[in-house]
């Protein structure tokens, strides 16, 4: 009964949603023809691009002859094209121009730029929104706390033509409404710093203050570092929040935001074990290696 009572108050600012659920919901009955109409649609609007009139997309009328036409490439096939767009060059792989670049994390050979354009964009923050709300409507307790979302900086730099580029993590969590935002634990411009350890470190030590029902990070094993962070710097952690104070190797000069932080003298010093009662109410710790 309580949960229900939730759920219909979570609701309330998520109406906005509720059309587009629907939508989403009776596409998944149908799937055939609506993937056809996203094929064909993408088809058409960029039928007049170099790569659209390299492989005849005005001509394409089904996904057999998408099939037949546009072959299967890798990044390598298309990395001239890629690099025209960096230097300025338009109308070469979209019609729209690109907002920004997105980096790969290039673990296997130098970052890879992807362009992200508006439409995209709003496509992905839509299904970001979409899986919100079917998420919210079957965990209703989750809103009760806040979210703990662990991502890179949406902006590492700038291309010679001044476009910019950065993590997708970060572009998404900067572009989230205003009601998402709502139930971040962590202001998202702590993740503007460009030190790794500084971003997590300053986002475990806020977030072991809050109710945290929620982790969103792009890697699973990023949970399991935070842990593990959390583990190693134990004593750390804890005097940072009983003395409201930071790391002494992280300078507060590097954030765009000012961290505001208050004493906790409820939190013992001498008891580093409380630490596993902040982390046992985010995540199960039998699962990772104990933390203390």
């Amino acid at each position: 009964m309580i949960q229900e009572i939730i759920k219909n108050i979570i609701r309330i600012p998520l109406a906005k949603y509720f059309r587009v659920a629907n939508i989403f919901e009776y596409q998944t009955k149908n799937l055939l023809e609506t993937q056809e109409q996203v094929l064909l649609s993408k088809l058409r609007k960029n039928s007049e691009t170099e790569y659209g009139k390299r492989y005849h997309f005005s001509e394409i009328k089904n996904p057999k002859e998408f099939q037949r036409n546009v072959p299967i490439i890798t990044y390598d096939d298309i990395s001239k094209d890629v690099e025209r767009i960096k230097n300025g060059e338009q109308n070469i792989l979209t019609s729209q121009n690109p907002i920004g670049f997105v980096t790969t994390s290039g673990t296997t050979d130098k970052p890879k730029f992807i362009p992200i354009t508006k439409d995209f964009l709003d496509e992905y923050i839509n299904s970001w929104n979409l899986w919100i709300f079917h998420m919210v409507s079957d965990h209703p307790k989750m809103p009760l706390g806040k979210v703990l979302s662990i991502v890179s900086p949406s902006l590492e730099g700038y291309t010679k033509s001044r476009i910019p580029y950065g993590a997708m993590t970060g572009l998404s969590l900067n572009h989230q409404s205003l009601i998402s935002k709502m139930f971040y634990g962590v202001n998202p411009k702590i993740f503007s710093n460009e030190n790794t350890f500084a971003r997590q470190y300053t986002s475990l030590r806020i977030s072991l203050e809050k109710n945290i029902t929620m982790i969103n990070t792009a890697n699973p094993s990023t949970i399991k570092m935070i842990c593990e962070m959390g583990n190693e710097l134990k004593y750390s952690l804890i005097k940072d929040i009983h003395d409201g104070m930071i790391f002494s190797g992280i300078s507060q000069e590097n954030f765009t935001a000012p961290l505001i932080l208050k004493p906790n003298r409820n939190i013992s010093l001498a008891r580093p074990d409380l630490l596993r009662l902040f982390f046992a109410s985010i995540v199960y710790i039998d699962f990772l290696n104990p933390l203390v």
